[in-house]
């Protein structure tokens, strides 16, 4: 029987083979990288877990080589290598490894309280592309809907709204078939694995997308983890300003959530405006049926499995946020998160200056400031985001 870990290595061998011997067939081969190192310093001790040490370190670097046979055909492929120390840190923000998937492209080098090194291909697919199709077979990313920060309709491993580097989001393993039947009009099929090949993570969904003008809508629906889940969204542009919004309804599978939620909506609102020359905003409200009204019933969601894979991005009802963008040097930018529980009033404000050295080189520093009530001496959570421990951290960004 071959374990996890020897298919895991056998996985990222049988990449490297095939891309060493790709350049021989293809018409042409690309290849960027970066490197990215993140440092991350707890202000003060954690009452969601007062064990963990306040200092965390996460190096990734990632090789992204294209190669392109035809103009019908080219294969993507992210190798990525990921450093964490200490291993046993509490953070949040850091950019995720992403669950485990159907292919076994994933592989632990070494796992010890003080560092944990994994290396995993985070992109494996191959492109099909005519006039009318476009097919993808293999690990790509997929996103669907127009939120950003709540999304009701993205099911394909969304960004959590803390996450601090949003350059690369997570693959998954699917096959999606793209058609444009007539202009303006796209159709899409994904059949797809979220999860581990034995896990519940079958996915099969289709979408169509309409666009007219300053106006884009869609409708989409299909069977995720076993749930059935059916929604809409829409962005239209007025004066400036683009308005978008989406709506969704999921009947859960499980037995434990249909007692809470026979059923439920999830709905989001959004806008982004170009203030000045300098500035620019992005917000939301969310709308989270699964979710609770009052922090005593936050366990039941925080437990839940389709928390951890970041179907829902949190256990309140209502949530609100935004990103003020200013551009206040030609090489450096201040954006500024703002996240807000509105059923328990407790708030994440994350500012962080980014300054482009030259463009092959970007370094970062910020803070992550939570506010709330902390949890109770039993651990219970009392807020969303009080006990989390405000941070500070600094980052560099590299480009080849």
């Amino acid at each position: 029987m071959i374990s996890p870990r020897s298919s895991g290595r056998a996985g990222l061998l049988a990449v490297v083979v095939a891309l060493a011997a790709a350049p021989a067939a293809a018409q042409d081969v690309s290849l960027a990288a970066t490197v990215r190192n993140y440092n991350l310093l707890r202000l003060q001790d954690a009452a969601a877990a007062p064990e963990a040490r306040r200092d965390v370190n996460l190096l990734t670097s990632r090789a992204m080589p294209t190669v392109t046979f035809t103009d019908a055909l080219k294969v993507e492929t992210h190798v990525v290598l990921d450093l964490l120390a200490p291993a046993q840190a509490s953070t949040v923000g850091l950019p995720g490894s992403g669950a485990a998937g159907f292919l076994p492209l994933t592989h632990t080098f070494a796992d010890s309280a003080n560092a944990r090194v994994t290396g995993r291909i985070d992109r494996l697919n191959a492109h099909f592309h005519t006039s009318t199709l476009d097919l993808t077979v293999g690990r790509q990313a997929i996103t669907w809907g127009v939120n950003t920060l709540f999304p009701a309709l993205d099911m394909f491993a969304p960004f959590a709204p803390t996450q601090i580097d949003r350059d690369y989001k997570a693959g998954v393993d699917a096959v999606r078939l793209t058609a444009s039947p007539r202009p303006h009009v796209q159709l899409e099929a994904i059949g797809a694995q979220l999860g581990p090949r034995h896990s519940n993570g079958l996915a099969a969904g289709a979408m169509v997308h309409i666009n007219a003008g300053a106006v884009d809508m869609g409708a989409l629906g299909g069977v995720f983890h076993h749930d059935v889940m059916a929604g809409s969204f829409g962005s239209v542009s007025v004066a400036g300003t683009v308005l978008r919004g989406e709506l969704s309804r999921t009947v859960p599978e499980d037995g434990a959530d249909r007692l809470r939620r026979p059923s439920f909506w999830r709905a989001g609102a959004g806008l982004d405006r170009q203030l000045t020359a300098t500035l620019n905003l992005s917000a939301e409200v969310a709308y989270n049926g699964f979710g609770e009204a009052h922090p005593d019933a936050y366990p039941a969601v925080l437990a839940s499995a389709r928390l951890a894979r970041g179907e829902v991005s949190g256990p309140g009802q209502w949530a609100a946020g935004g990103t003020l963008g200013w551009h206040f040097h030609p090489l450096g930018t201040l954006s500024t998160l703002a996240l807000l529980n509105l059923n328990d009033g407790s708030v994440a404000v994350m500012p962080a200056v980014t300054w482009s050295v030259n463009s092959r080189f970007d370094v970062l520093g910020g803070t992550q400031v939570f506010v709330g009530r902390a949890p109770s001496a039993l651990r219970v959570p009392r807020s969303e985001y009080g006990g989390l421990g405000s941070t500070a951290f600094t980052g560099i960004k590299l480009y080849f």
